[in-house]
C-alpha cells in the first residue's frame, strides 16, 4: 500500500508509516480498556516474520524456508513521531464529533 501510495500519488512511504503509527496510537489512546489486546499484537515491535509465498508455493514440503525476519516500518514511524514536536499544525482534535483529523 505504502509503494503504491509513493508511485501513483506521491505521497512518500516514510509520510505514510508516519501517518499510520499517529492513526494506530490515537486509536490506542482512545480505548484504554483495550491494553492487554494491544500488547498481544504489538505493531510497534523492531522487526516481523514475513512468509514468502513464492517459496511456500514451489516448496510446499519444507516450511523452514518458508519465514523470514523483515524490519517494521511502523517501528521507524512511530520512533519518527515521537521525535515530532507536539501540537502544532500536525492535527486536529473535534472532541464534540470525536473525530481526528491528520493534516498532511
Amino acid at each position: 500500500m505504502a509503494r503504491l501510495m509513493d508511485e501513483c500519488y506521491g505521497f512518500e512511504e516514510e509520510r505514510f508509516w508516519t501517518l499510520v503509527a499517529k492513526v494506530l496510537e490515537h486509536y490506542q489512546q482512545r480505548f484504554p480498556e483495550l491494553a492487554a489486546r494491544f500488547s498481544e499484537f504489538d505493531l510497534f515491535v523492531p522487526s516481523l516474520q514475513a512468509e514468502k509465498l513464492t517459496l511456500r508455493k514451489l516448496h510446499t514440503d519444507n516450511t523452514k524456508y518458508h519465514m523470514h525476519e523483515v524490519p517494521n516500518p511502523l517501528y521507524e514511524a512511530r520512533k519518527r513521531l515521537h521525535q515530532m514536536p507536539v501540537g502544532g499544525k500536525d492535527h486536529v482534535y473535534d472532541k464534540p464529533n470525536r473525530h481526528f483529523f491528520l493534516r498532511i
